[in-house]
């Protein structure tokens, strides 16, 4: 006898070898074709779709699993069908209830494998700028540039009470000299803060 075209996906999980929660997990990942009645999987093009998708790291564990198969079923007859099965093609619910996600989209292990192996070298990446002095906290870089605006603030607000007396009195060209002295003075308050700011964060 041939293999059955139609399984429920706890019988396509001990198909494979596996458990048969196993079917849930594939489903899970959307590595089943389902048939139209929305509950049985299409065996041949199901198998086709796990092995397209499979971890080519665990080809031993698959070929253990299959060898184990052979010899448990070396006529490749169907696996019996149970009660989880007949109810499913009566359209009843199975007893065992499907995982959350039912959807079917196919799953593509290599392109998230290789998103998970791009994220894992870009935090290696940041580790060693920031090691390196390189790289700072978001926070601490929105943390210094509120203590540079707070003295630059601090340092304009105390001009209206420090300056008028000395710009009495005074010509042009003095108070020229006398306001460019001033701004002078605050942009080196402001570089020299940030200066130990930024030594402290390399220290830390």
């Amino acid at each position: 006898m041939s293999t059955p075209s139609v399984m429920s996906i706890p019988d396509f999980g001990a198909y494979l070898g596996h458990g048969r929660t196993y079917g849930y997990q594939l489903q899970k990942e959307g590595r089943l074709v389902m048939a139209d009645d929305g509950v049985n999987v299409l065996v041949v093009q199901s198998e086709a779709r796990v092995r397209a998708t499979q971890d080519p790291s665990k080809a031993g564990v698959r070929e253990r699993h299959a060898k184990n198969r052979r010899a448990k079923n070396p006529q490749n007859q169907p696996v019996a069908r149970t009660d989880t099965a007949q109810a499913a093609t009566q359209n009843v619910a199975p007893s065992e209830p499907p995982p959350e996600d039912s959807s079917n989209t196919q799953y593509d292990f290599q392109g998230a494998k290789a998103k998970r192996e791009h994220w894992a070298a870009e935090r290696e990446h940041a580790q060693y700028l920031k090691e390196a002095g390189e790289l700072m906290e978001r926070s601490a870089v929105v943390a210094a540039f509120a203590d540079a605006g707070a003295t630059l603030r601090s340092g304009l607000e105390a001009w209206q009470v420090t300056l008028p007396p000395q710009l009495v009195g005074l010509d042009e060209s003095a108070i020229r000299t006398t306001l460019a002295d001033q701004v002078e003075r605050l942009l080196h308050d402001l570089v020299d803060k940030l200066g130990r700011m930024a030594e402290q964060d390399k220290a830390a």
